[in-house]
């Protein structure tokens, strides 16, 4: 696989989970405060597992966000905006 299949295929994944995550924590009834802290705990998560330095980085703009939820759904606009 190349480099930029990586890239692609585990922006994917990590923007799928984090989205996942949003939406569980958020139906659990979860104040957006319990929402954003869980949201960073599942980036913190996420960043062992990545291998490419970009997505790492993305992994740290979402945790070091002051709306961490705000910044997944940015993400994901900046995807479907390049699709």
């Amino acid at each position: 696989m190349t480099q930029d299949e990586v890239l692609a295929w585990e922006f994917l994944d990590l923007l799928t989970t984090l989205e996942l995550c949003v939406t569980v924590h958020g139906l659990d009834g979860k104040t957006p405060g319990q929402v954003n802290k869980e949201v960073i705990r599942c980036a913190k998560a996420l960043a062992n597992r990545m291998t490419n330095p970009h997505n790492k980085k993305v992994l740290k703009s979402v945790i070091r966000a002051p709306f961490p939820t705000g910044r997944v759904a940015q993400l994901h606009r900046i995807l479907d905006s390049k699709l």
